[in-house]
């Protein structure tokens, strides 16, 4: 079966046609599948009989795996991708990518075959050229399997060689004598089937062995015929290599013997009456006492007359009577046909396997409420099936009423393949579905369909409760009870107007009658209109005055906080949550999601002042970051961005700096930090820098050569490695010449990281000198992100305060200028501009407390707004957890607003953050912002079920090439991306990666070119019937992230279908 191919040759050996065929397209493994029940109620078992039989309809052992999915979910996937049936017999003997793999061996099909010929057609591979076959050139032949040969030694019952013994394989006619040293081999055997080898020859009256599995290293012994006054032993008996000890138990007697002796008193007639009998229809078990480990056998009578004998469940075919005193004993391992099964030395081994974790309910509860919305429901990738070909697998359906796709697949004991899937109904006797968009916005319109089921044969009647979020509004018709026919469904739609924005809330419909109950609820998010807003500011003054002005405001949408960081701890969680709230697609975005953590523990242990449960919870986070991390690893060595061939070696640095790091608190796998060094390492170009591959997807998206260099010297200095001498003398006269304080600030860290003081008080010199009054540092261009603006001041200033730490002390006064401004430029969700100028902030920050040892005394903040007092909190010495003050948006108006804070009862204030939230009605597009969005609808109505189509496009306005562009594109509540559509569009190359985050699409971008336009077209489902409108969109670059450009989306109307 499968890829085979033809070649016609002339008469002088010469190929002149040829082609691919596909053979034997239907021989494959028959798999069935079939339940205890056609349709199952929540969290109900359910058990599933795997029958498995080959093309002969003869069952077969294999050996499978089961999967068992939600099937709404994989409608969505492609279904016509590849299975393991298209990559054994078919994909891997192509050499080009074949599409739709799955769609060959779909017997729904009509065009199936014809089609995979034309495949074979059009398609080739050439395993070797006809040059080197006809030569017989041809690969070593490595496995048993493949070379077709049985061999092994023939023994006597006293494990002596036996020589000149006849092999020969019945039915075959092929025989073969064993050597001096009773070694035989035979080749070519066809095992295909169970070959059956009869033995005789010197002291061996003619023994018969099942053979089914290729091994040179077979072991057969043999022995004198038994007369038939002692024989109690089956002369197939096989002489274990190590003594085995026999004890047989039973009420009357207690006998142990060595089997070895056994046997020898059986072959020399010695008398054997002592050892007990077999009881008619009675287990006797047999304890077998090997060197290491126990293993049981039970020996029972026959259920008639005692005339069959079994040892562990296997039949023994003689069946001499028992009256007379004739035993018989069979060794198990070669007990299960007429002759003995010739079996390897078992061995034990050890594996870590992973199971399937699934909840187990084996008890209905009382509790209605469905919260178990499993997409998975059951998986298991090792199913071993025996001689019966037949297994029955028991699992627990979900709360999700759907049908769940059961799909084995797997192989043969003899190499056939194949798949199987059937559906599994899940439902209730009455069934709640309704479809609820996960974000609204408020002033938009929505006709929630809500279908109830009957799915018994009676009519019920029964009360309906919907509970819904406060910001919405019913303006439907009452609804308090609601009758079912027998089977019906019935779909009501239910009225709403979004009045009001809040955070998270519950949207429940319950549903009550006698003996039946259903509950379904789902946390809706409503937020406000227009386009976001923010103002925020950081200081760490006993009493500062700050004027907030509010314009243009959408009603409901301000909200205010105060928080202030009594401790490192406090400063860097709120670092963490300030980097999960933000687009995570690429390497270094998801990296700066687990650093915070290593600041944590490391900072923890650092002081002494351990915290069992943050650790915990930071160990947690910074596993997942890892594990998710490690990802990006290209196929080559090496990170990029977004794990695709070729890595980029700052970007590979910075990830060797941060795995180093990581050493302290966490075991980061050393391997892979092996061949990244190494790989990093033989990217230096003997010159002082380092080779970058010239790839075109991100030529606008790197930093310049010297920042690049410098950065990569840096970052495998601050993991501590060393032989880079040359790379930073370079880099060093690079940096002095610069003028530069992001390049002087890597720099002067690398020396003192080096131990070169000298050079690095001569880079502090010149560094030092470009401090600006505010304590700020300002980088001349770009960072190694390509961050300019605040974030590069930010990550600028972060180096040159690590750099100033590490100069003992010398720069006191410099320190704490850097340090005043540092905290300064926190937002209100604490991140300190992008990612990369939030993880050098913060580690910088964390370096400072640890050398100044400051403890937050006990105090109290005060809030007023215009002259009053609104809101005071008061906290104690030794707070770790940031102290927050929510709720000040009531005291705020539209307009201008006089606030204070100011601390009281305590002689040091605490660094905090004063932020303000609001929409406005006008976008707040950046002037300095290089990129532009724009978005429209094709047309703004569309009947529910059909497809609406967005149209997106992002603009260089400059004539500069642009790094890193992100856009986020608002989707209405109504409707909703398709995934497949995405993929596509990702494969094609139209964007690098993306992402869906509540109502929107990230669309992530290496680079842009000079006056480069990128336009998407996004069909998008209609599901939800009413009026919606989308979030404001927006685009930026995204380490320049606080110059934004904002567009406004279109209202949308889905109109219920009349279908």
């Amino acid at each position: 079966i499968g890829v085979s191919q033809l070649t016609v040759f002339d008469n002088y050996g010469i190929a002149r046609a040829e082609r691919l065929v596909f053979l034997n397209q239907d021989n494959q493994l028959n798999i069935s599948l079939t339940t205890n029940k056609q349709k199952y109620t929540p969290r109900e078992k359910v058990e599933l009989t795997v029958k498995v039989t080959d093309d002969r309809g003869i069952p077969i052992p294999a050996s499978l795996s089961l999967s068992v999915v939600n099937d709404q979910l994989l409608s969505f996937a492609d279904d016509k991708s590849g299975t393991i049936v298209s990559q054994l017999l078919l994909e891997q003997d192509l050499d080009q990518e074949v599409h739709e793999p799955g769609f060959y061996f779909d017997k729904k099909e009509a065009k199936a075959s014809k089609s995979l010929d034309y495949l074979m057609m059009t398609s080739g591979w050439r395993r070797f050229t006809w040059k080197e076959v006809i030569d017989e050139d041809v690969p070593v032949i490595s496995f048993n399997g493949e070379k077709a040969i049985i061999g092994g030694t023939v023994y006597d019952h006293r494990k002596s060689p036996v020589s000149n013994a006849t092999i020969k394989i019945i039915r075959d006619k092929v025989s073969v004598k064993t050597d001096a040293n009773g070694k035989f081999t035979l080749k070519n055997i066809d095992l295909s089937s169970v070959k059956t080898l009869a033995i005789s020859g010197n002291n061996i009256p003619g023994i018969n062995y099942a053979i089914n599995e290729y091994r040179e290293d077979y072991e057969f012994y043999g022995y004198h015929h038994l007369n038939k006054k002692n024989a109690f032993f089956n002369n197939r008996i096989a002489i274990p290599e190590a003594p085995r000890m026999v004890e047989i138990v039973e009420e009357e007697a207690d006998f142990a013997h060595d089997l070895n002796d056994v046997v020898a008193m059986a072959v020399e007639d010695a008398a054997v009456d002592e050892l007990p009998l077999a009881i008619e229809d009675k287990k006797i078990p047999v304890q077998v006492n090997a060197e290491e480990k126990d293993e049981v056998l039970n020996v029972r009578g026959g259920r008639e007359n005692a005339k069959e004998y079994y040892i562990d469940g296997i039949k023994v075919r003689d069946n001499r009577n028992i009256a007379k005193r004739k035993a018989l004993f069979q060794d198990k391992e070669i007990a299960e046909n007429e002759v003995g099964l010739a079996r390897p030395e078992k061995k034990v081994l050890y594996t870590q396997s992973r199971e399937f974790s699934a909840p187990v309910y084996k008890e209905k509860s009382s509790e209605v409420k469905r919260e178990d919305f499993r997409s998975t429901i059951f998986w298991d990738g090792i199913i071993e099936l025996g001689r019966n070909g037949k297994t029955i697998i028991e699992f627990y359906t979900s709360d999700e009423i759907t049908s769940f796709k059961a799909i084995v697949e797997g192989t043969s004991s003899t190499g056939e393949v194949g798949r199987a899937e059937t559906l599994i109904y899940n439902q209730l006797p009455v069934t709640l579905d309704i479809k609820l968009p996960n974000q609204l916005i408020t002033a938009d319109k929505c006709n929630l369909p809500l279908t109830l089921t009957n799915n018994t044969e009676e009519s019920i009647n029964g009360e309906i409760k919907i509970s819904h979020p406060k910001g919405m509004k019913y303006i439907g018709s009452s609804l308090r009870t609601l009758n079912l026919s027998a089977g019906q469904s019935k779909t009501i739609h239910l009225k709403y107007n979004v009045i009001q924005s809040n955070d998270s809330a519950v949207f429940s419909v319950h549903y009550k009658g006698p003996g039946f109950e259903d509950e379904i609820s789902k946390v809706m998010q409503i937020i406000p209109q227009g386009f976001p807003s923010e103002v925020s500011y950081s200081a760490q003054d006993m009493n500062a005055v700050y004027n907030v002005a509010l314009n243009d405001v959408v009603k409901g949408s301000v909200s205010a906080q105060l928080t202030a960081y009594p401790s490192v701890v406090g400063d860097l969680l709120s670092g963490v949550e300030s980097i999960l709230r933000r687009p995570s697609g690429c390497f270094e975005q998801t990296s700066m999601s687990s650093y915070p953590n290593i600041l944590v523990m490391d900072y923890l242990k650092t002081t002494e002042n351990e915290d069992k449960k943050l650790m915990a919870r930071a160990s947690n986070l910074l596993d997942a970051g890892y594990n998710k991390l490690v990802t990006f690893e290209t196929s080559k060595k090496g990170y990029d961005w977004f794990g695709r061939a070729p890595a980029n070696e700052a970007l590979t640095a910075y990830g060797l700096m941060q795995f180093n790091d990581m050493k302290s608190v966490y075991q980061p796998d050393q391997g892979m930090i092996d061949r990244t060094a190494a790989w990093l390492m033989s990217r230096r170009d003997g010159k002082g820098g380092f080779k970058k591959h010239q790839s075109s997807a991100d030529s606008y998206g790197r930093a310049n050569e010297d920042i690049t260099n410098a950065y990569i010297v840096y970052a495998l200095c601050e993991a501590g490695y060393k032989k880079l001498d040359k790379e930073i003398a370079h880099s060093y006269q690079k940096a002095l010449k610069s003028n530069d304080a992001y390049m002087l600030a890597m720099l002067a860290n690398t020396m003192h990281t080096n131990g070169d003081n000298a050079k690095a008080q001569k880079l502090m010199t010149e560094l030092i000198a470009l401090q600006k009054e505010d304590g700020s540092f300002t980088g001349s261009d770009h960072s190694i992100t390509r961050s300019t603006g605040k974030s590069l001041n930010i990550e600028t200033s972060s180096i040159a305060l690590m750099a100033m730490l590490k100069s003992d002390a010398k720069y006191r006064a410099e320190i704490n200028k850097s340090v005043e401004w540092l905290i300064t430029q926190r937002s209100g969700h604490g991140n300190f501009g992008n990612t990369q100028g939030t993880i050098l902030a913060l580690k910088a920050l964390t370096q400072y407390a640890k050398q100044s040892k400051k403890i937050a005394s006990s105090g109290e903040i005060e809030i007023l707004v215009d002259g009053f007092v609104v809101e005071t909190k008061t906290y104690e010495a030794g707070s770790r957890d940031a102290i927050e003050i929510n709720g000040l948006e009531k005291y705020l108006k539209t307009g201008n607003n006089r606030v204070r804070v100011k601390f009281k009862d305590t002689d040091a204030s605490l660094p905090y953050t004063l932020m303000v939230n609001w929409n406005t009605t006008l976008p707040g597009s950046a002037k300095n912002c290089a990129v532009k969005l724009d978005t429209d609808f094709v047309k703004h109505k569309v009947a529910s079920g059909e497809n609406i189509r967005l149209n997106a496009k992002i603009s260089n306005t400059t004539d500069k090439g642009l790094a890193s562009p992100i856009a986020i594109i608002g989707i209405p509540a109504g409707l909703s991306l398709q995934s497949w559509q995405l993929d596509e569009m990702q494969e094609e190359g139209q964007f690098d990666f993306y992402e869906i985050a509540d109502n929107n699409i990230i669309i992530y971008l290496r680079q842009l070119a000079p006056s480069e336009k990128k336009e998407y077209s996004f069909d998008l489902k209609a599901d939800i019937p009413g009026s919606y409108k989308a979030a404001a969109s927006c685009a930026y670059l995204y380490y320049s992230d606080e110059y934004k450009h904002w567009t406004d989306s279109k209202s949308v109307t889905v109109e219920a279908s009349n279908k």
